[in-house]
């Protein structure tokens, strides 16, 4: 699956994976390794869901339209489907990550 990135900020960081110390625990960036890993390795949206790594799921509110992807009880990485946005779709957009339970939608990778 190609994935792109929300803006620079966001591919800077995702893509620089020596810089998560700053914003992930270590279990956290191995999840977040793990995660990314299967996403460019999945053919579409809808192979990746039936892996069932990070508990896709859809989002709604604040995060209409977007999916969470688990990377603890708390964190999710968030991405949106491009083009025809069914699960069959190719291409995906990585929002970030951040902690949408507390009320401020806390953005821990913007």
């Amino acid at each position: 699956m190609n994935i792109l990135y929300d803006n620079k900020k966001v591919e800077k960081i995702i893509t620089n994976t020596s810089t998560w110390h700053k914003y992930l625990s270590f279990n956290n960036q191995k999840k977040l390794k793990k995660i990314l890993d299967r996403l460019q390795a999945a053919v579409n949206w809808k192979e990746y869901q039936c892996l069932g790594i990070g508990k896709p799921h859809e989002l709604k509110g604040n995060f209409k339209d977007c999916f969470g992807i688990s990377l603890n009880s708390n964190l999710r990485l968030i991405v949106s489907l491009v083009g025809n946005k069914n699960e069959e779709c190719k291409e995906i957009i990585i929002e970030g990550v951040v902690d949408y339970h507390d009320k401020t939608n806390n953005w821990i990778i913007p």
